[in-house]
């Protein structure tokens, strides 16, 4: 489908009666921006003080995150947002391992459990907290390695 040519009347006629309704709006939202800079500048510095844009933009940033996650989870993980909650109420809200909770980690701005999956086939086992999935990407997922490990704590 085209865009229809549509005619908009405007101080400035240098404006192609050729352009299409978005072109149009945009040569006309930039000249409209440059003859009134000050002021929109004074009008968004006066507006971002007020609570209610500070709550709005608090609650953009939210939903802004909610779909980054869902997104990065998906490449990622080929999981849903929905799939990691419902692994994160199977595991009561814990790491995997140490059964930290997910509210009692801090490390960073980041304190969602990290999603843990074997790296060859990709096939994601559960959440864990931060230390607890780079100890097993530490020791490259090797159980023996693991078990060493266990038996150097019981006899040292």
């Amino acid at each position: 489908m085209q865009n229809s040519v549509l005619t908009i009347k405007i101080k400035d006629n240098s404006i192609s009666n050729s352009l299409t309704k978005e072109e149009k709006l945009k040569v006309y939202t930039k000249k409209y921006y440059e003859l009134n800079k000050e002021k929109i500048k004074a009008r968004i510095k006066e507006s971002s003080k007020t609570e209610d844009f500070k709550q709005k933009r608090r609650e953009l940033n939210k939903k802004r995150k909610e779909a980054n996650r869902e997104i990065y989870y998906k490449k990622r993980y080929n999981i849903t947002l929905e799939e990691y909650n419902r692994m994160l109420i199977l595991q009561n809200s814990q790491c995997g391992i140490c059964k930290i909770s997910e509210t009692e980690i801090k490390h960073g701005r980041n304190t969602y459990f990290a999603v843990d999956h074997c790296h060859i086939s990709g096939k994601v086992r559960g959440l864990l907290c931060y230390k607890c999935n780079s100890l097993l990407g530490f020791v490259n997922d090797e159980i023996e390695t693991l078990k060493n490990a266990i038996k150097y704590l019981e006899y040292a």
